[in-house]
């Protein structure tokens, strides 16, 4: 007979819990949600104030670290920058280190964000899908910035009030590398990013803004220039508005009027004139150029031959304009096939080793962007004042030829065996050291060396409104460079591509001994002695 001990205890019948224990457990419960929800609040506010947030960067390069001198910059500024960031994916090899730079680029700014609490507002836009609410948005802010196109791997504009600063992502943010796919002579090689600049482009654009100045650019009216107002293609009007919002006064001139040469002026731009000067013009506009100005100018279309014309003018200063015939390039048709005898072929496009390494263009060829000539003329480098030098621009490819007028005084865009061939330099700068003393008014930026700089394209069009698109990033460039309004910051280059251990410099070959033979196997063995006593007892 089984005894009573043994046999299983009959279960007992659970008595439902009372209505004032069910309502005082549920108080519990919601109590700790709210409990929870605000400790969670807490921790992400505590997490937002600078002062209690602790960053460390582990990156070799230190990738994750701003400058001090970045941090002191955005510091200073005395009201906050707007930075609008339109990305989109890179194309074909590219696709991969695009991606890597917009990346560091999104985070050195929130950086930059973090670092100056309240002076920097970041807005990213959505412009890949082509479609909803978000798209919409960043056309409305692409217009209110002036952004026509985004190119392949996107911009970043850098805003206060109504200036702005875009930087390309290639050419400005970083230099790319495209590879090659290989063949039975050579290896392929990957796509990488040469070098990345975006702290530098950053606060170079920072820096522009935070300038006060208005730096005064005069254009010279009078003897058959552009119209500075036109709003026609062949008008200057787009290119004046740009430079206003950069930060430019700009202002007419001419002599007819009786009024000297403002002496707070920087620059003179003076694009495709047709007439010579006046001999009191010509006087004054040397005496400009002479005492550190700079001067920005373009030949006409007609050939002229006087003393005081744009050819003998810029002889001085080392430049020579070959005014008779107009540059012209064989053109390939939708189907193929070469044209010529077309005014299209007048239509000079100036791209890769045509745009020099110098400080106007650099940029430029780095990120393989292109500028249009329409109907240029060619010109040379002759003989600069005493210790000036005179620096080539752009070329056109060797296929291009100097078109001369027939009978008639016209271009006929056909090739002919007398004419020259290219390649030919259009366009060029000379540099060169005052040769009278600056003007109280004319005041340098600081840190900034007088110079007298003379610019030359060989094409008035370059300027106009049928081809600002093209030349925007260009001609902003130039006049800036004559107003010395150079922003740099001097940033220690990180190499992106050193991923390796350097295990032949320093102590890198002990630590890694250390580590491999004495502390991951010491770690081990630890961990496998606790298991076991942990397994006995």
């Amino acid at each position: 007979m089984p005894n009573e001990a043994t046999m299983p205890s009959k279960p007992t019948r659970l008595r439902p819990a009372s209505r004032s224990t069910r309502v005082w457990i549920g108080l519990q419960v919601a109590g700790m949600l709210v409990l929870a929800v605000i400790a969670v609040a807490l921790v992400t506010w505590l997490s937002e104030r600078p002062g209690l947030r602790a960053r460390f960067d582990l990156t070799a390069a230190k990738q994750s670290t701003l400058s001090p001198e970045t941090i002191e910059i955005l510091g200073r500024l005395s009201a906050p920058i707007d930075v609008d960031i339109f990305f989109r994916p890179g194309e074909g090899s590219l696709q991969g280190v695009v991606r890597e730079v917009q990346e560091r680029m999104n985070t050195l700014l929130v950086l930059a964000r973090d670092g100056a609490p309240g002076k920097v507002a970041i807005t990213p836009h959505a412009i890949s899908g082509g479609i909803g609410a978000g798209f919409a948005r960043a056309q409305d802010r692409m217009r209110e910035l002036g952004l026509m196109q985004v190119e392949p791997g996107g911009v970043i504009v850098v805003s206060q009030g109504a200036r702005r600063v875009p930087l390309q992502l290639r050419g400005d943010l970083a230099d790319l590398d495209p590879g090659y796919s290989g063949d039975r002579d050579r290896a392929a090689a990957p796509a990488r990013i040469v070098s990345f600049r975006g702290e530098e482009a950053f606060v170079g654009a920072v820096l522009k803004l935070g300038d006060g100045s208005k730096p005064k650019v005069v254009f010279l009216t009078g003897h058959g220039e552009r119209d500075v107002l036109g709003a026609e293609e062949r008008g200057l009007a787009r290119l004046v508005h740009e430079l206003e919002i950069d930060g430019f006064e700009v202002q007419t001139w001419s002599a007819a009027g009786g009024k000297p040469l403002p002496d707070d002026c920087v620059a003179i731009a003076w694009i495709g004139p047709e007439q010579p000067l006046a001999v009191g013009e010509f006087e004054e506009l040397s005496r400009f150029v002479e005492s550190g100005g700079a001067l920005v100018v373009a030949p006409g279309t007609k050939e002229i031959q006087a003393r005081d014309a744009l050819p003998s003018f810029l002889a001085r200063y080392g430049i020579r304009v070959e005014s008779r015939g107009w540059i012209a390039q064989v053109q390939i048709g939708s189907t193929g096939a070469p044209i010529t005898g077309d005014p299209r072929c007048g239509l000079i496009y100036v791209s890769g080793v045509g745009l020099s390494a110098q400080a106007l263009t650099d940029a430029l060829r780095r990120a393989d962007r292109r500028v249009v000539l329409p109907f240029p003329k060619s010109l040379e480098i002759g003989k600069p004042p005493t210790g000036g030098v005179v620096l080539p621009l752009l070329r056109t490819s060797e296929d291009c030829w100097r078109d001369m007028p027939d009978v008639n005084e016209q271009p006929d865009w056909l090739p002919q065996s007398t004419e020259s061939r290219g390649p030919f330099i259009v366009g060029i700068e000379s540099k060169f050291s005052p040769l009278a003393p600056l003007p109280e008014m004319r005041a340098l930026p600081e840190g900034a060396r007088p110079e007298c700089r003379v610019i030359c394209l060989g094409a008035a069009e370059a300027f106009s409104n049928l081809a600002f698109d093209t030349n925007r990033d260009l001609l902003l460039s130039i006049f800036n460079h004559a107003a010395a309004r150079e922003y740099r910051v001097n940033v220690v280059k990180r190499n992106v591509e050193q991923r390796r251990i350097d295990l032949g410099s320093g102590s890198a070959l002990a630590t890694v001994h250390w580590i491999a033979v004495i502390v991951i196997p010491g770690a081990c063995l630890v961990l496998g002695l606790f298991t076991a006593w942990k397994r006995r007892h």
